[in-house]
């Protein structure tokens, strides 16, 4: 059997390609898989609800640089706790703001 080379003359001009086949051939997105009876069975497709523009988001994305150490601080407080890093923050952040305006002389979060 001999084997099919590839060289220059398979290569068309510019402008002057044009498709192979006489009608198009649609793959589907969502292809059919056989399941472990046999059975054609279609692939599960995750159902997404509207999407909200960012000023209808609940939470807001900030950015955190922190050192090593602190970093490694965080990841271990976290497991011994049980909780996710980015709960420990919300709690921190939390904590530090509820403080910060604890006084009461700043209008802005009354």
């Amino acid at each position: 059997m001999a084997m099919a080379s590839l060289n220059a003359s398979l290569l068309a001009p510019k402008g002057g390609a044009y498709p192979s086949a006489t009608t198009p051939t649609l793959v589907p997105s969502n292809p059919l898989q056989r399941s472990a009876i046999g059975q054609i069975a279609r692939t599960p497709q995750k159902i997404r609800g509207p999407k909200q523009s960012s000023t209808e988001k609940k939470t807001k994305k900030k950015s955190l640089r922190l050192s090593a150490s602190m970093d490694k601080d965080l990841r271990l407080l976290a497991v011994r706790n049980g909780l996710s890093q980015q709960a420990l923050l919300e709690l921190a952040v939390s904590d530090y703001l509820d403080r910060a305006f604890a006084s009461g002389e700043c209008v802005c979060r009354r």
